[in-house]
């Protein structure tokens, strides 16, 4: 800016001159010649550098930040103060935790071409962190874990990184005995024939219709039909007198 106005100021005074038909100075340099644009450059890098110079002092955790100086930039972004782990992904990496009462497991979608030696997975007892290229994943378990026995594998398909630690108080949960339905057997009754079903005892399924009409026996036929003839009242069977036929 400081550059546009000098040259501007230049330019309005050597117009000035020409306008009261002065003559110019033929000694005076020209604002576009060789030595003025060397100097215009110094100038500017020289601004450009102190405007760097106070942006890098103004910086957090840089030289003029005196509260983090003892502290690495690495650290303190990982834990707080008090030592408290940060949750962080920087990468923006997708995860999933799944907790079945004896083992916490964790899955990260790494990228599938990443280099397996570039990865660095650290299971503490209260977190898990993933730092791969300079970026972090770090997340607190809700449970604390066996950090011994943890053990972290990584798919050579899709390069998924599967991470399972085991809890230092598993919930064990029992299922529950299945129940034994008992079949049992209805009994089977006789419906006498001559007895009408009692009303809503056979609505299961179709309607039989057999036995809507009650049967009659077949002596009771043929004594309505007509049997052995009267002979009157003072007749009386001797047991003793064969029969005529």
């Amino acid at each position: 800016a400081a550059l546009r106005h000098r040259r501007a100021a230049k330019a309005r005074e050597r117009a000035a001159k020409l306008a009261r038909g002065e003559e110019l100075d033929p000694n005076e340099t020209d604002e576009y010649c060789p030595d003025v644009r060397v100097a215009d450059a110094r100038e500017s890098r020289e601004q450009r550098e102190q405007q760097e110079a106070t942006r890098q002092k103004g910086r957090r955790g840089g030289p003029g930040d005196h509260m983090f100086q003892d502290q690495g930039l690495g650290e303190r972004r990982l834990l707080k103060e008090d030592g408290t782990p940060v949750q962080m992904n920087t990468a923006k990496w997708p995860f999933s935790i799944e907790d079945d009462g004896a083992t916490i497991t964790i899955d990260v979608a790494l990228p599938k071409f990443l280099d397996s030696a570039q990865i660095d997975a650290d299971v503490q007892p209260t977190y898990v962190r993933v730092s791969a290229k300079k970026n972090h994943l770090q997340l607190i378990l809700p449970a604390e874990v066996l950090t011994d026995a943890s053990v972290a594998k990584r798919s050579a398909t899709t390069g998924h990184l599967l991470i399972s630690c085991p809890k230092v108080l598993p919930i064990v949960a029992s299922k529950a005995p299945e129940r034994v339905k008992v079949k049992t057997k209805r009994a089977e009754t006789v419906a006498d024939p001559l007895l009408l079903p009692v009303p809503g005892e056979n609505l299961a399924g179709a309607v039989n219709i057999r036995h809507i009409v009650p049967k009659v026996r077949e002596a009771e036929v043929v004594h309505s039909k007509g049997g052995e003839a009267s002979l009157g009242e003072d007749w009386e069977d001797e047991e003793e007198v064969p029969p005529l036929l």
